[in-house]
């Protein structure tokens, strides 16, 4: 499955459409953010509620966009090993899903479904909401 798309089918999910924020740009499977008019990539010390991105947007005004608030969806992962429980967050930087201390609550976005190896570059999870 490719990054972005809705997993587990039998899983209740919530997706809506809106706007992205005034010349940003969004990419399919980041994690997002709502911004006072619209839609924008979420910065590594983003507090939720989160959504990720289900479209790919151009920065030109603002643009219709897909956004996942609740459900099971395959996001981009950092290089590290992650396990099926593991609490995530979102990394800007590295424009990819980090494993989170569970207790650092505001950070967390999600939570991982299955083991998935350091090398894989996808990881599917559940989100927070």
């Amino acid at each position: 499955m490719a990054v972005g798309e809705i997993t587990r089918d039998g899983f209740s999910y919530l997706a809506v459409k809106g706007l992205s924020k005034t010349t940003t740009a969004l990419t399919k499977g980041n994690v997002v953010i709502f911004d006072t008019d619209g839609w924008i990539t979420a910065g590594d010390a983003a507090v939720g509620p989160h959504g990720v991105c289900l479209t790919t947007s151009a920065a030109s005004g603002q643009q219709v966009c897909s956004v996942l608030l609740r459900g099971c969806v395959i996001v981009p992962k950092a290089n590290e090993t992650q396990f099926q429980g593991n609490a995530v967050k979102w990394n800007a930087t590295a424009a990819a899903i980090l494993v989170e201390d569970k207790d650092n609550l505001q950070s967390i976005i999600g939570t991982v479904i299955a083991d998935v190896a350091k090398a894989a570059v996808t990881t599917e999870i559940v989100l927070l909401q």
